[in-house]
């Protein structure tokens, strides 16, 4: 062919003329991988695994709670919390001096796959009340037989314990940082489910001898107004559905 191409050349012709052909040209892939952005990467990087750690927390109606949680994957989420309140009194619930915890095992949804979540919490509650008073019963004394003696003042206390089964519903949403660091914020409402059983106790110390007729007396005018001070708060705290709100701080490996 390229003595052909010489002699054609030589003899002047020119090159020979090629007869166009139908060629069909298909691009060039490359073999090279796909490079992908550092934030696509990142962006579901902290769900590509079970994470779990605790959480603390604080709102109402527990001033202090405490728990964990486990995210399993971008959508599930499931844990435990434990609330309580120290002993004080809460106008809100009542005149008398009230102890609170709560228990409850809840379930998370994210339907986004981000920090926004529904749940549902199941769990008891658990209230004790206490009312303490003092009176004087300087009225009282003279009718008392010789020998027989009342303190004075007389003190007198209640005390009350309910426990209530309760189905809490929330919504909120909780933050998290590739490296686990977790801020949220939750509502709800804890809606009791079962009626309430109120344990009751009282003391009063009245001496020996004292005349049934007066015993009768005090407990009537003086304690059981006391007692149902108690009654009351806790039948507040275990028979009323009560909004809840927290903020919570944790950190989920």
């Amino acid at each position: 062919m390229a003595i052909l191409a010489i002699s054609s050349l030589a003899s002047g012709q020119g090159a020979p003329a090629i007869a166009p052909s139908n060629i069909n040209v298909e691009p060039i892939r490359s073999t090279f991988p796909e490079v992908v952005g550092k934030d696509d990467v990142n962006s579901h990087a902290e769900f590509d695994r079970v994470r779990i750690g605790p959480l603390l927390g604080f709102g109402l109606p527990n001033l202090l709670n405490f728990g964990g949680l486990v995210r399993f994957n971008r959508y599930v989420g499931a844990g435990v919390n434990v609330g309580f309140i120290p002993t004080l009194k809460i106008s809100y619930y009542g005149h008398a001096l009230i102890s609170y915890h709560e228990f409850d095992i809840h379930g998370r949804v994210f339907p986004f796959g981000g920090g926004a979540f529904v749940g549902v919490g199941m769990g008891y509650e658990t209230a004790r009340g206490t009312f303490r008073s003092s009176t004087d019963i300087s009225s009282y004394l003279g009718l008392l037989p010789p020998g027989v003696n009342l303190p004075n003042p007389l003190i007198y206390e209640s005390t009350a314990a309910i426990r209530t089964l309760i189905l809490t519903p929330q919504l909120g949403y909780l933050y998290m940082s590739e490296l686990g660091l977790s801020i949220g914020i939750d509502v709800g409402l804890q809606l009791p489910v079962t009626a309430s059983k109120i344990d009751f106790s009282s003391h009063l110390g009245l001496p020996a001898g004292t005349p049934e007729s007066l015993a009768t007396q005090i407990r009537t005018q003086l304690l059981e107004p006391s007692d149902a001070a108690v009654r009351g708060t806790l039948y507040t705290i275990g028979r009323t559905p009560l909004p809840t709100i927290n903020i919570r701080l944790g950190w989920l490996l």
